[in-house]
């Protein structure tokens, strides 16, 4: 029986992730908004890539979330997500064609426009103001030779009518369309290999839709909708090999009703309750096997427990290992404080300890599964000597 726990594996707090990959921005354009002011040319570029908005991931259509009883007992939770591995097909994009940026110019002229060119920016102009198609050159970076970054139509100064960004091997970034510098219609992004990396729909400037995001092996990774710019209903979220890793509901933007976390292996852990964007009610553990662990109770975000509390108290945070179903409080994410313990598979306790600076401080106890009790002299920053299991467990006197 392992007696301590080694500090290179401490115990790990669970991450709680809102559930969204970031979606695909758009840097160069930002560089060419500074440009167009340089120029003179009046207006402003609208940014055509979204800010980040938090899947995991987890990350299906808009619609209401299962919520949670009055005292916190779970209701019907939702379904857990399944792995998708085939993509939507996006249309065929236009790859970096150097061609078009001749074509514009010619039209410009013919326009009686006045063609504009910076070291990074080339635009037709007409009364002071871009019109037309407008190119931007990404400089050098590193090994990285400038390259034409994107383009975009542009009406009295705004980005009005398609947008592509590209890149540096030419492939498509990703591709938008603006109305008078407002984002609109369908957004899609891809990866450097061409592979899709998210679709995702704006309505007057704002994230208005269904959502989906790839990651770069063409396996889903998350999935929902978005409502005014705040993720609303259901969204699902996968890990990079197909399993499942987090389903849930929002409303407004903040997570609500039951959620599901699985393991990397499709194994669930926790499930439970969530109001207004916390944990809150009862919530079921798992093992990483599978099995049954426990309940616990959170309270606004917040697990409750004497142990947990004194945690609190003393500027700790409360750390939870799944794999190893051990718990306890850590300082400064590296010392063990306080009161720590773990647990047999099926939940019952294997071994409590306190601990102060990451060395035992008091009594170690060790229990066997059913629950017979071994005590140990106390120690104070010494090893704790292996504890050997019986070869066989003497049967009760009749």
């Amino acid at each position: 029986m392992r007696a301590r726990i080694d500090s290179a594996h401490a115990p790990r707090a669970p991450k709680v992730r809102s559930g969204q990959p970031r979606l695909l921005g758009a840097s160069a354009l930002v560089g060419a908004l500074l440009l167009i002011a340089l120029l003179g040319l009046g207006g402003a570029w609208a940014q055509p890539g979204a800010p980040d908005a938090g899947p995991t991931t987890p990350p299906s259509g808009p619609s209401s979330a299962p919520g949670s009883k009055a005292n916190g007992t779970p209701e019907t939770p939702p379904a857990a997500p399944s792995s998708v591995s085939t993509p939507i097909e996006f249309p065929p994009e236009d790859d970096a064609d150097e061609h078009d940026r001749e074509v514009a110019k010619a039209e410009c002229k013919a326009n009686k426009g006045v063609w504009k060119t910076s070291e990074r920016l080339q635009v037709c102009t007409q009364k002071g103001e871009a019109t037309g198609w407008a190119f931007f050159t990404t400089p050098a970076k590193g090994e990285v030779p400038a390259y034409l970054g994107g383009k975009a139509m542009m009406s009295k100064g705004k980005l009005d009518g398609p947008v592509v960004e590209y890149h540096p091997n030419g492939r498509v970034r990703f591709t938008g369309q603006h109305a008078l510098g407002k984002r609109v219609g369908v957004f899609r992004a891809r990866y450097a290999g061409g592979q899709p990396a998210n679709e995702v729909l704006y309505v007057d400037d704002k994230l208005d839709g269904p959502a989906v995001f790839w990651f770069a092996n063409c396996r889903l990774q998350a999935r929902g909708a978005f409502a005014q710019g705040e993720k609303q209903g259901p969204w699902e979220n996968w890990y990079s090999n197909g399993a499942p890793e987090q389903a849930g509901s929002y409303e407004n933007g903040r997570r609500t009703g039951v959620w599901r976390f699985h393991q990397k292996s499709g194994v669930k852990y926790r499930e439970g309750p969530f109001v207004d964007d916390a944990e809150d009610g009862v919530w079921e553990e798992w093992s990483v096997t599978g099995k049954p662990w426990r309940k616990v109770v959170y309270a606004k975000g917040t697990r409750v427990g004497p142990a947990v509390e004194a945690c609190a108290a003393a500027s700790g945070e409360w750390k939870v290992n799944y794999e190893t179903l051990e718990e306890g409080c850590m300082a400064d994410d590296k010392f063990r404080i306080g009161d720590w313990r773990g647990d047999h598979p099926g939940g019952s306790p294997s071994w409590v300890a306190t601990y102060d600076h990451d060395q035992l401080d008091g009594l170690y106890r060790s229990f066997h599964p059913f629950t017979r009790t071994g005590n140990l002299p106390p120690y104070r920053g010494e090893p704790v000597p292996e504890v050997a299991e019986p070869k066989a467990v003497p049967k009760p006197p009749t």
